[in-house]
């Protein structure tokens, strides 16, 4: 080291003893600061939960739950129906769009809200704070944070994330809106089943209603049909009365008889296609059919229709496809306490203070202190440089 630098450096160490006050007086002024922002300001934590698909295995009953029957069981209401098709992927779009709308996450700011005694001088400065704080709850797919350092996150799931200046609040809330967000998505599976059951079964009770007139119709018409049966065979009888022909007069040998046919072939085509009055059968045969008519006792056999419409009646009535459908339901998991549309560990919430925390605050405050420093120092020997 020559001469010329042993004086520069000297120079300089001159200078730094020469500004010593402005410089204790600059690290007073970034340390006090310092320690009024530590004090004063509070720390702000984001708490984040990974949600991943239910494990759904073909041998379990909740695999595609698919109910089809016949139109016979269904009383023509379709040919085949799904009822409910239940996915990994279904339940878990059905549970995220729950989130997202964002009710569960104001319900519950709400309630802790209510449970803290928070004052607000209106209505509407409660609801603006229940919108902001909402906002701050965000829910991610796997590929949109895949930069983060948040671990365990798979190209697919969802990562629902929540800050706020209390880790117990995050908690609650991310508790709150999942909890509430798998139930309302139970209520809706449920409510879907219901509304095709109560659906199918008003069509059931509609057709047994139809079924009901139909029958009703059929029978009247049968009771029509016989009265004029009757009001024709009593004028015949009335007939044969008056013609003093008790019995039938014609011999059933007769018709086929070639006799009658060389004798009389006019009369032999009356007998082939029994053209011949009815009241010739005889008032004793005639009155025979009356009172058969009158007091005949099973109608059924001689009712349009009456058996196909009775059996139609007696298999709803049974209702087999709904107590069958209701069984089947029952032993899905969607009907149980412990269903769950996503997998999670509510537990395993992680936080981070998203804010500047203390030890930043110090680092940040001794290289600003170092930087000012040096500004100064440079600023000064410019200056003597100058004068000089």
């Amino acid at each position: 080291m020559d001469d010329t630098e042993q004086i520069v450096i000297k120079d300089l160490f001159i200078e730094i003893f020469n500004l010593r006050y402005y410089f204790v007086v600059l690290l007073l002024l970034i340390t006090s600061s310092a320690f009024y922002f530590i004090f004063n300001s509070k720390p702000i934590y984001e708490g984040s939960l990974n949600l991943k698909k239910i494990n759904i295995k073909q041998n379990e009953k909740y695999n595609n739950f698919k109910l089809i029957s016949s139109n016979s069981d269904r009383a023509e209401i379709l040919e085949e129906e799904e009822i409910i098709s239940i996915t990994p992927e279904y339940l878990q779009e059905l549970v995220i769009d729950e989130i997202l709308d964002r009710q569960e996450v104001k319900n519950g700011i709400a309630k802790i809200i209510l449970n803290t005694g928070y004052n607000f001088t209106n209505e509407q400065e409660r609801e603006n704070y229940i919108i902001t704080k909402s906002n701050k709850f965000q829910v991610f797919k796997g590929s949109e944070i895949k930069n983060t350092k948040l671990e365990n996150i798979d190209v697919g799931d969802y990562t629902v994330i929540y800050s706020s200046e209390d880790t117990s609040e995050i908690f609650n809330i991310i508790e709150y809106v999942l909890d509430e967000a798998n139930k309302n998505t139970k209520e809706f599976l449920i409510n879907k089943f219901n509304n095709f059951y109560n659906s199918y079964n008003f069509v059931r009770l509609n057709r047994l209603e139809d079924i009901d007139r139909l029958i009703k119709s059929s029978i009247d018409d049968y009771n029509y049909e016989i009265e004029k049966r009757i009001a024709y065979l009593s004028e015949q009888a009335e007939i044969a009365q008056n013609l003093n022909i008790v019995d039938n007069t014609f011999k059933v040998s007769d018709i086929n008889d070639p006799a009658v046919e060389a004798v009389d072939e006019e009369l032999s085509l009356i007998f082939r296609q029994n053209l011949r009055p009815f009241y010739m059968n005889g008032v004793k045969a005639i009155n025979t059919e009356i009172d058969l008519l009158k007091n005949r006792k099973n109608i059924e056999p001689f009712v349009t229709n009456l058996y196909e419409l009775r059996k139609e009646k007696s298999t709803l009535e049974e209702n087999v496809f709904l107590k069958r459908l209701s069984r089947a339901f029952e032993e899905t998991p969607i009907a149980q306490e412990n269903f769950y549309t996503l997998n999670y560990d509510i537990t395993k919430i992680k936080f981070k203070q998203i804010n500047t925390s203390t030890i930043q605050v110090i680092i940040y405050s001794i290289l600003l202190f170092i930087v000012l420093s040096i500004l100064i120092l440079f600023i000064r020997i410019i200056s003597n440089i100058i004068k000089s």
